[in-house]
């Protein structure tokens, strides 16, 4: 991986207006070539056309190397995720894609249903449904049954699974869940 110099620390947050030609050219060489806080970092742009480029711009991934600081962040992520959901929830890197996809619909107002929900879990089916058993188990979701067709049933976040992920998100407790 390449080591780019390290010139200034930046202490503050970083907040750009606009994201066009000067955003998007700024934005890596501040990656690059500063200290700083990344989850500080607000982009405010009422245009979407470069979505893409701010989602792949994720905090909690490294920019040019691993350090033992970053590796020791991410346990301390897991920690905080078991510390918010309890010892006993069952979690995996499918439980978590799965709970993510839910938190994610819930924050969008969608009712996905429960075959959608296991494609997110990027595992085989049987196994996701199997997952969504034991979050059920857990009370972190609950299924409820297409009224229109009874082939079909519908999984969201229980109001303890939307408590736990709001809380684990650093969303405040006063925030109104999506009806």
């Amino acid at each position: 991986m390449a080591s780019w110099p390290v010139h200034a620390r930046i202490t503050g947050p970083i907040v750009m207006i606009g994201f066009g030609s000067i955003g998007r050219g700024t934005l890596p060489l501040i990656e690059r070539h500063f200290e700083y806080d990344r989850a500080r970092t607000t982009v405010i742009d009422p245009v979407d056309t470069d979505r893409e480029m701010l989602d792949a711009f994720d905090p909690n991934l490294p920019v040019a190397e691993i350090t033992a600081d970053w590796v020791r962040n991410m346990l301390r992520g897991r920690k905080r995720r078991a510390a918010i959901f309890g010892a006993a929830a069952p979690f995996g890197d499918p439980v978590w894609d799965i709970l993510l996809e839910l938190y994610a619909a819930e924050l969008s107002n969608e009712r996905p249903a429960i075959s959608e929900v296991c494609k997110g879990g990027a595992v085989p089916y049987t196994t996701a449904l199997r997952w969504v058993g034991h979050l059920e188990d857990a009370g972190l979701l609950v299924r409820t049954p297409d009224p229109e067709d009874r082939r079909r049933v519908f999984v969201k976040l229980s109001a303890k699974g939307f408590a736990s992920m709001s809380e684990y998100f650093g969303r405040g407790a006063s925030e109104a869940r999506p009806t």
